[in-house]
């Protein structure tokens, strides 16, 4: 039976003139000796700017690599129930990559280090990169933003009306970019008991014979 959970999310930005950015989100449900559910959240957010005399792949300095000339759009558009990976890059040499992964075996239930809050973000000193994280309204979000482009996760609940969605969206303007969305999910799990297992089954059969009785 399920025991609790690890959800971990991390975002990631790196761009060739050696600045950076990531936000990170870790949710931890598990149970506790009086079988009531706790649940605490970390995150995390940094930034760092440019490496000073580095260039870019494309031989133009210490560019950050973004392209005026291209565009990526209309990802955050996109309304999907469930699970949605986009990726949109425009320019050369980039890396964009969205990963979701379920561990049912909780092997990997760690979660990610970071500050025991609901929010966090980091910008330069100059404003051109920035990097958030929040929970909150049920779910949690995180956003890159630099100026070759966007890296986003949103994890929404589902309601009467609607699931719930999970989102991941990477757009890439620009050269040489490195980005990448991660989650993973780790489900803690632990034998059921001969009680738990006769009970589970005494109700099973009583709604068969209800549906029987039809």
């Amino acid at each position: 039976m399920i025991s609790g959970m690890v959800l971990n999310l991390v975002s990631q930005w790196r761009l060739p003139n050696g600045a950076s950015a990531s936000a990170q989100a870790a949710l931890v449900m598990k149970t506790n000796a009086n079988h009531s559910l706790r649940a605490y959240v970390r995150t995390s957010a940094q930034v760092s700017d440019a490496v000073q005399g580095k260039g870019n792949a494309m031989g133009k300095g210490a560019g950050q690599g973004a392209n005026p000339q291209a565009s990526a759009t209309g990802g955050q558009n996109v309304s999907v129930n469930g699970v949605s990976q986009v990726t949109q890059v425009a320019g050369d040499n980039n890396v964009g990559v969205n990963s979701a992964v379920i561990d049912f075996n909780g092997a990997q239930a760690q979660p990610l280090a970071g500050a025991n809050a609901p929010s966090a973000s980091a910008t330069n000193a100059a404003g051109t990169v920035k990097a958030s994280v929040a929970f909150g309204n049920g779910g949690v979000s995180l956003a890159l933003q630099t100026p070759a482009g966007v890296a986003t996760q949103t994890v929404m609940p589902g309601n009467a009306q609607q699931p719930g969605a999970i989102a991941q969206l990477v757009q890439i303007a620009g050269n040489a970019q490195a980005a990448s969305n991660q989650l993973q999910l780790s489900l803690l799990t632990k034998p059921m008991s001969g009680a738990l297992l006769r009970e589970i089954g005494a109700v099973q059969a009583m709604r068969d014979a209800a549906y029987m009785r039809r």
